[in-house]
């Protein structure tokens, strides 16, 4: 575990958000994701969602979740992984449909934070 956060702290040095809170961090990069989707779609209303809503934000009709998640050293593999929870997908027993209709994970890396966009099985990155 030592040996994992050493070369943790040594790539993550001078990265801006490095010495946040990960809620805190968590919020930062959800704010300049919604302002990337406000600059690919400047004609739609939106609306930003702080409350316990299902989704972060609403474009025009569409509902928009954001995920983020940090890239972490696995010591014993010797590479570099990202893990994201909490994604209100459906499921047997669970959901019949997904709570949101677009899927952005946003992956925070000490180069810095990259947006990508899913949509059902669809992945690309903006």
């Amino acid at each position: 575990m030592e040996g994992m956060a050493a070369q943790q702290d040594h790539e993550y040095k001078g990265s801006p958000l490095n010495h946040t809170r990960p809620e805190l961090r968590g919020f930062q990069i959800e704010k300049i994701a919604f302002e990337v989707d406000q600059i690919l779609h400047p004609n739609v209303s939106f609306q930003f969602s702080r409350s316990s809503s299902d989704v972060d934000w609403v474009r025009g009709d569409v509902k928009v979740e954001n995920k983020h998640g940090q890239m972490l050293f696995h010591l014993d593999r010797e590479c570099w992984h990202c893990t994201f929870s909490s994604i209100h997908c459906a499921g047997a027993n669970v959901r019949e449909h997904n709570l949101f209709d677009e899927l952005w994970l946003a992956i925070y890396s000490f180069l810095h934070p990259d947006m990508c966009l899913t949509s059902r099985r669809r992945f690309t990155t903006c």
